[in-house]
């Protein structure tokens, strides 16, 4: 989900080649059907040179998806910013088919904990936070919950805040 005009010269040509033939691989067949020796073709990389930067395709994955969801994680916190949340959220809005790919099936488990993980919380409540946002936002991606990305935006850092309340 991360934005192809949004990547980083710094993070280099084979991590960005691994993750734009993720993406597509994604798009064509959906997280259960890839495999790392798909990426790799894809990438026109070697084997080894893959398990250099990644351990897994659930690597590329989270690797994949670490900036939204990084937005998403701040709200629990205080430099949650609720206008950058309704831009991934829109982003996520546009590109909808690949964000209910991701928050569907078999890829939802490593979404789930990899937002949760960024949370910074104890494990119990990062999980609660993770599972709620996340749950919303499939409806609204769903569009059973109709709003603003804003709107959203704000009733996402009301149920995280809610959660988090000692």
């Amino acid at each position: 989900m991360d934005n192809p005009g949004e990547m980083s010269a710094a993070r280099g040509p084979t991590i960005e080649a691994i993750l734009r033939a993720f993406r597509e691989l994604f798009l064509e067949r959906g997280f259960a059907d890839i495999r790392v020796v798909d990426i790799v073709e894809r990438a026109g990389i070697g084997r080894s040179t893959f398990y250099e930067y990644f351990q897994s395709r659930e690597d590329v994955l989270r690797d994949s998806v670490r900036a939204p969801l990084q937005q998403l994680a701040n709200l629990a916190r205080s430099r949650g910013d609720e206008r950058l949340v309704a831009s991934t959220l829109d982003h996520f809005r546009t590109n909808a088919p690949f964000a209910l790919g991701l928050l569907n099936g078999p890829a939802a488990a490593v979404i789930h904990d990899a937002l949760a993980d960024l949370t910074e919380l104890t494990p119990i409540l990062a999980h609660a936070v993770a599972g709620a946002q996340l749950a919303v936002i499939r409806l609204w991606l769903n569009e059973t919950y109709s709003s603003s990305a804003n709107e959203l935006s704000i009733s996402l850092r009301r149920i995280t805040l809610a959660l988090c309340l000692p």
